[in-house]
């Protein structure tokens, strides 16, 4: 946000309480070598991606990646052969098929909403609702299937795991619960139909999950990079501890502790 905000000139001062920037992204070292201490992988640098598409608009190259195939193997620690999620779509569907018999149906909706997520996503909606260019810019977004997935939203993944009859598989469950619980941080109980659809099938073509080379720092980096040349203010090992609003003349009064 920082790096878009300075890209359009405006003034941008960004405090870090961190001795790095990077958050969940972040490392450490130890002597020569950089250990990831959050997320190991990336989304959105494929074409069209979040990350393409940003990187694109700064006009800035992305950090070198390579796709991850698989992008992980799930072991469930039950003798069983750990689950391979293949980036390739029919590798995946077969893998799938071996580990998880009669679970094709579930599959099968989640890959329709996922699919309706991105084509609403791609037609670049504005939520929330603030005025009337807002409205238009959301209806001209929807389509015949957005209204099938709008029915879904109330569900959970675990619902759609009753839908389709495969709530009584524990195998399946324990490996949704495993992947979901890295996204939403929630199990399928929890994590809305709509959000554990699209993250279950996030590695898998026109999509992926990327390794960075060196370290995920390298993403903060380019991004501090591209902010700095911006004109932007950097201040680390600034902790904001307190944010109030001055009524009289609606400016924000900013408490730090500078470390």
């Amino acid at each position: 946000a920082a790096s878009l905000l300075a890209n359009e000139g405006i003034p941008v001062i960004l405090l870090e309480a961190h001795f790095q920037t990077g958050g969940c992204a972040g490392t450490f070292k130890r002597g020569k070598y950089i250990f990831d201490v959050g997320a190991t992988q990336v989304a959105g640098l494929e074409t069209g991606g979040i990350h393409e598409r940003i990187f694109k608009h700064l006009k800035i190259s992305p950090p070198t990646a390579k796709i991850l195939d698989p992008a992980c193997l799930v072991d469930l620690c039950d003798g069983s052969e750990p689950i391979k999620i293949w980036h390739d779509q029919k590798k995946w569907q077969e893998e799938r098929t071996k580990q998880f018999p009669n679970s094709e149906l579930f599959w099968k909706l989640c890959s329709e909403i996922h699919k309706s997520n991105w084509e609403f996503n791609n037609r670049h909606p504005i939520l929330p609702i603030r005025n009337f260019w807002d409205f238009n810019q959301l209806i001209k977004a929807f389509r015949v299937n957005t209204l099938f997935s709008a029915l879904l939203s109330p569900l959970t993944i675990r619902d759609l795991l009753l839908l389709c009859n495969c709530n009584k598989d524990l195998r399946l469950r324990k490996f949704l619960d495993l992947q979901l619980k890295l996204y939403s941080q929630e199990n399928s109980s929890k994590t809305p139909a709509l959000y554990g659809a699209t993250i279950l099938q996030i590695s898998q073509v026109p999509h992926g999950l990327f390794h960075l080379q060196k370290s995920m720092q390298e993403l903060s980096n380019t991004l501090s990079e591209s902010f700095l040349n911006n004109k932007g203010k950097l201040l680390l090992n600034h902790k904001v501890i307190n944010l109030k609003k001055n009524r009289a003349d609606e400016q924000w009064e900013v408490t730090v502790k500078n470390k």
